[in-house]
């Protein structure tokens, strides 16, 4: 052999190039399409960290209680997914209300530059 490369050794690395360019392509293509802010998400994502914390527990203990329900199972996974939606973000939202709550799970103040739980006023020296 005189050291060339078998032809499927060949097609397989130009596909796996071609498939690595698409990729990145798509990558570098949503990077500039997704990175203007969207208003509706923009709300949202104050909230996204509660959210993650309690829905878990909300979900294990939704589905607790429809243990014993005999309905069939996509109805049940519907009404567990609808329900532990939204009582986790209406549980977000109540952790949200007070400045106590909102620096134990950290969420971010809707003004900027606020830090809960500390006062204010500016003081002078």
């Amino acid at each position: 052999m005189t050291g060339a490369l078998p032809v499927p050794a060949l097609r397989r690395s130009l596909r796996v190039a071609g498939e690595w360019a698409a990729i990145l392509g798509l990558l570098g293509w949503a990077g500039r399409r997704l990175a203007v802010p969207i208003p509706v998400l923009s709300g949202f994502s104050r909230l996204a960290f509660p959210f993650y914390i309690v829905h878990q527990t909300v979900i294990v203990v939704s589905g607790y209680l429809l243990l014993g329900w005999s309905g069939q199972p996509l109805v049940k996974y519907l009404v567990i997914a609808l329900v532990s939606g939204v009582v986790s973000w209406g549980l977000a939202r109540v952790l949200a209300a007070t400045a106590f709550t909102r620096l134990l799970f950290g969420i971010k103040s809707e003004r900027p530059g606020v830090i809960p739980g500390r006062s204010q006023t500016s003081r002078s020296i």
